[in-house]
């Protein structure tokens, strides 16, 4: 299997619209893409926002912060890596204050952001970035959820056609709804896959977390979540199996978008063990949650030192994987 990382910052300061670079919001460093290369996780995952990109819905991109994202595209080109680029809004675009969701009414007659809007998006990205190198996939959306009465299928089918009216024959990846969790797959989305791709080239994406809350917060202590899950070392395989086998029934591939856990314990480590195990046994790929430069101190980072000279313990999991046996850390 292959094993990426979701390089965050460039995501951040979402009560900052459009915020201000090194303040708000951060690039992925050349020195961290060179980092993730060296440890041969050259796949990556990186979130940006929609509204800085595209500050009005269906109006033109913001070059500098498109240049931001060409600068990290060629930049990664140059390290040999791939990237996934994907917009961090789940399901929703920001307009003075509100956040509406896709294709919702603002109940006097208008739709402040529709599915069209966010195919515009993808079409201006892809005419930009498209032919990039370095451009392995478009991610839709991040965590879709609490959509109402907004339809993530129609919405998702929509943009994929888009792309492919546009010519673009890129991999595209496709969340799920119901924050894309792969433990309640089925019941959010249903049980039969939707996307009708012209060109035959997309993934689903499954998003899974092994704590109490299912976020990714671990606000418990291990041997708190122990308490209230006798089988804890389990859990990470038990939760992502139901998006596994939604896949295999229906025949379609798959990816996890996101998984993670506490560097601080190293009791987490084989439960992560146990969900990537089941995930190569199904034939995917996974990006581990989250790093990047403002990431040291967050809970399951994998960010290294400051200096790069100090791996988090995940790391070595993570390369063993790839490698087909366990490193210990």
């Amino acid at each position: 299997m292959r094993i990426g990382v979701n390089l965050s910052g460039a995501e951040w300061g979402e009560d900052h619209l459009p915020g201000v670079l090194g303040q708000d919001y951060v690039f992925p460093s050349e020195r961290s893409l060179q980092y993730w290369a060296e440890q041969g996780l050259t796949r990556l995952r990186v979130p940006f926002r929609w509204e800085r990109l595209q500050p009005t819905p269906g109006g033109p991109l913001d070059e500098p912060y498109l240049e931001q994202l060409v600068l990290a595209a060629d930049r990664a080109a140059a390290a040999g890596l791939q990237l996934a680029f994907e917009p961090h809004n789940f399901g929703r675009y920001r307009i003075e204050g509100t956040d509406w969701i896709i294709d919702q009414s603002d109940g006097r007659g208008r739709t402040p952001v529709s599915r069209y809007d966010l195919a515009d998006l993808w079409v201006r990205f892809a005419h930009e970035l498209g032919g990039h190198r370095a451009v392995w996939a478009y991610d839709l959306m991040n965590e879709p959820h609490d959509m109402g009465g907004s339809d993530w299928k129609r919405i998702s089918q929509c943009v994929v056609v888009a792309i492919r009216a546009a010519g673009d024959t890129k991999l595209i990846l496709v969340p799920g709804d119901g924050w894309s969790g792969s433990e309640w797959w089925k019941q959010r989305n249903g049980r039969r896959a939707w996307i009708d791709d012209p060109a035959g080239n997309i993934l689903y994406e499954a998003h899974c977390y092994f704590d109490g809350n299912r976020g990714g917060r671990y606000e418990l202590s291990y041997d708190e979540e122990a308490a209230k899950d006798g089988d804890l070392a389990t859990v990470g395989r038990r939760r992502v199996t139901p998006f596994l086998d939604w896949c295999r029934d229906n025949g379609v591939g798959g990816i996890v978008g996101e998984f993670g856990v506490p560097h601080a314990d190293p009791r987490w480590l084989p439960v992560m063990d146990g969900f990537l195990d089941a995930v190569a046994e199904a034939g995917m790929d996974a990006f581990y949650w989250a790093a990047g430069e403002w990431w040291q101190d967050y809970a399951i980072g994998i960010q290294p030192s400051p200096d790069y000279a100090v791996h988090r313990p995940q790391l070595a999991r993570l390369k063993g994987q790839m490698s087909g046996g366990l490193e210990e850390s």
